[in-house]
């Protein structure tokens, strides 16, 4: 009987393995970062303000967007008032409610397939005195203006009062929660921010985003944490070794 070399044996499945590894690594590492380089649309600006009388007027030439600079892949919108503040009538005397929206969008280039942190900054001045009952304030990625069939969120407060005031925040937009395999370039692309408050008394209120503070859709610092979807990548790789390490022992 001829005698069996186990360490030649032992030397070639651990080659055979370790090609098999490279095959499916190689894909794994491409597929995880494919992610990168998402660029926000800044075309088609727009901006609408809705007053406590139900007048809805144009504003677009009192506001700017701008590119941000990427982060984590993603080079994000900046939104911001460029020629005063926006200005909005109050109905006097009772509670009375005003929104302003101003959005952005066209054709998405490159994947969006990563969590969108959000920052947002933004204030609200009284001159007339008047109070501020509640806010809201609501960003929104979809298809159109106004639209949130990618994902949206909002973050709201209130009560203050006096002649001058601010408020400012951040939130996130977890794209991939609702779309896993991510948003593809090409796509109909919009981000939208509405701003909505309400006010007891007064006349008149303006609404000012300061260049310096901005509404901002932009991405974070990556976190080291891994995505859902690579954490799922990377096991059904890991399993499938493992597989063929334990058909390849048993023909041993």
């Amino acid at each position: 009987m001829e005698p069996t070399n186990y360490v030649a044996r032992a030397k070639e499945l651990m080659m055979k393995t370790a090609r098999t590894t490279a095959l499916v690594i190689v894909p794994l590492a491409a597929a995880v970062s494919a992610h990168a380089g998402a660029i926000l649309p800044t075309g088609n600006l727009t901006c609408s303000a809705e007053d406590g009388a139900f007048n809805v007027s144009n504003c677009v030439s009192l506001v700017a967007d701008s590119q941000l600079s990427p982060q984590s892949g993603i080079t994000g919108v900046s939104f911001f008032t460029s020629s005063g503040s926006i200005g909005l009538g109050l109905s006097g005397g009772g509670l009375s409610t005003v929104n302003v929206r101003i959005g952005a969008g066209g054709t998405l280039t490159g994947n969006l397939t990563q969590n969108d942190p959000v920052g947002f900054a933004f204030s609200f001045t009284l001159p007339s005195g008047g109070s501020l009952v509640s806010w809201t304030i609501n960003m929104q990625f979809g298809t159109a203006l106004g639209n949130c069939n990618y994902v949206c969120a909002s973050t709201n407060g209130g009560a203050a009062s006096g002649s001058l005031f601010s408020e400012s925040g951040s939130m996130t937009l977890p794209v991939t929660t609702f779309f896993p395999s991510g948003i593809a370039s090409g796509s109909a692309f919009w981000e939208t921010a509405t701003i909505t408050a309400t006010f007891s008394g007064g006349s008149f209120v303006q609404i000012n985003i300061p260049n310096s503070s901005t509404l901002d859709f932009n991405s974070v610092a990556a976190s080291s944490v891994p995505e859902p979807g690579s954490i799922g990548l990377m096991g059904s790789g890991l399993a499938f070794l493992g597989y063929l390490f334990r058909r390849r022992r048993r023909k041993a």
